[in-house]
């Protein structure tokens, strides 16, 4: 049995635990937030005990692992606690606000041995794997250009509306925009550099790679009922593959266009045992990881290091309007 403790019982919190519910041999035994009412509520659901501090819960809670799901802020100085006691971290994404942060969090996993893996949720959806699979592939030819897009309203549900902060959140190329970031690096490696354009609710950037164009745009849009959006356009030598409204479409040359469907995604082997659910996904990978004592390969934390810091360069680049190379 893996026993579970929940750090930070907002929004992601939530979801998180209602996961973990679905995973067999896994227990919540413990939930840590300041805002003991929002505690209180997954723990009744989950029959966890509550602790107002994460101090007080790594003590006395005997645990396997725990599930970071606070403002970014409180990403290090938490994971550094848990790691220093052999305790095993999943943390959502940023992994942190900067890269000298990201790699105290790193060192101290690996001077204590302890797993730790970064809540990068996209590397776990099985339309943006299929993609990875169709580019290594070659399935139909060069990669000639690839677009991604994500939108949404603006967060205004976080505790305190600390995504709305810049300072805390990194705004919405590190909140919302670094999830395709971390898909380009994740596909195509790191760029040589990154040229982009923006402002405090929108960014646009280019990535430059020696043979294909790449380009990722994110925005938090002013109204509210703004229904959330993200995508992929991919432009083979002999297909495009299109990620859009939920659904892949894939268009080769000589051959009608078609969806995936459930026969379809059967028959891609390397994507088996995938949901439509990439939370799920994700956090099933960091258990059975847990339970057979193997890193997590898909999601290193140097990963997330490397991707927050490309994040970085972009914003530098929107400030001072110039390529930044990497």
């Amino acid at each position: 049995m893996i026993r579970v403790g929940i750090i930070g019982a907002g929004y992601m919190g939530r979801m998180h635990a209602a996961i973990y519910q679905k995973i067999e041999d896994v227990k919540i035994i413990a939930i840590a937030d300041t805002h003991m009412d929002m505690a209180q509520a997954i723990g009744d659901a989950f029959e966890a005990q509550i602790y107002s501090s994460v101090a007080e819960m790594l003590k006395k809670a005997e645990l396997d692992m725990v599930d970071i799901c606070l403002p970014t802020p409180l990403h290090k100085e938490t994971t550094l606690f848990a790691v220093k006691k052999g305790i095993p971290v999943l943390c959502e994404k940023p992994i942190a606000l900067n890269v000298f942060d990201a790699k105290e969090m790193i060192k101290a996993a690996s001077e204590n041995g302890t797993l730790l893996m970064i809540a990068h949720c996209l590397r776990f959806a099985r339309e943006y794997r299929l993609l990875k699979k169709i580019i290594m592939e070659q399935r139909y030819g060069k990669l000639i250009s690839l677009h991604f897009h994500r939108n949404s309203c603006v967060p205004s549900w976080s505790a305190g509306n600390w995504l709305a902060d810049r300072s805390k959140s990194g705004g919405v190329a590190m909140d919302l925009h670094i999830h395709d970031t971390d898909q380009v690096l994740y596909l195509l490696g790191r760029p040589q550099a990154v040229y982009a354009r923006g402002s405090s609710s929108n960014i646009s950037t280019f990535y430059e790679y020696p043979d294909v164009t790449v380009y990722a745009e994110a925005s938090w849009r002013s109204q509210s009922k703004f229904n959330y959006s993200m995508g992929y356009d991919a432009a083979f030598e002999k297909a495009s593959v299109v990620f859009l409204d939920k659904k892949v479409r894939i268009t080769a040359q000589n051959d009608c266009p078609f969806e995936m469907d459930t026969v379809h995604w059967e028959r891609e082997e390397a994507l088996a045992g995938l949901t439509d659910d990439f939370y799920q996904n994700e956090i099933h990978y960091f258990v059975n990881c847990l339970k057979n004592a193997v890193a997590p390969e898909i999601c290193l934390p140097m990963d997330s290091m490397d991707s927050l810091e490309t994040v970085t360069a972009e914003i530098r680049s929107v400030a001072q309007n110039e390529k930044i190379y990497l």
